[in-house]
């Protein structure tokens, strides 16, 4: 059940693990979005293309999470739901970030298909932010990684609070 949120920022945190057991390995994407402080959609899925590195791999999933971010705005937007502030994409990639930020050519990212490029377009037009945050931090984890119970239950009573 949702409960009335304080406010109505959205924002979307995303973490992948990277697949790195040869050719056929996938990564994996997990992606988060909340309003508010409200858990509203949530996925985890193998990637359909081989990363070649973690950071390929992070930057393939924050692309996930703005095109997320997208159809989440446009979807309030026809609610008529207000909203104030830019939406953020939460990563704990520093290099991750750093590629949705600048289009500078770099030899070891100019093989990234352009299709995950998109996380750019949001971010020069306004229409995303993104921001990093440490991998301890990150509720991805649960989605993405393999965990001990207590690091899942910490995060279930985080998010999953009572209504009351």
């Amino acid at each position: 059940m949702l409960r009335k949120p304080g406010n109505l920022d959205l924002k979307i945190f995303s973490d992948a693990s990277y697949g790195d057991k040869g050719e056929t390995s996938r990564s994996q994407t997990g992606v988060l979005t909340t309003l508010g402080k409200q858990p509203i959609g949530w996925y985890s899925q193998q990637q359909d293309v081989v990363a070649l590195s973690i950071t390929e791999a992070e930057y393939i999933t924050d692309c996930e999470g703005a095109k997320d971010s997208s159809w989440t705005r446009q979807f309030l937007a026809e609610l008529k739901v207000p909203s104030e502030r830019t939406p953020e994409l939460w990563t704990d990639s520093e290099g991750a970030a750093y590629l949705s930020l600048t289009t500078k050519f770099h030899r070891r990212s100019h093989h990234i298909e352009h299709r995950f490029h998109y996380i750019r377009q949001e971010v020069v037009n306004n229409k995303l932010a993104v921001k990093t945050i440490p991998g301890k931090d990150n509720p991805l984890d649960i989605f993405t990684k393999i965990n001990n119970m207590s690091t899942v239950n910490a995060w279930k009573r985080r998010w999953m609070k009572p209504i009351g």
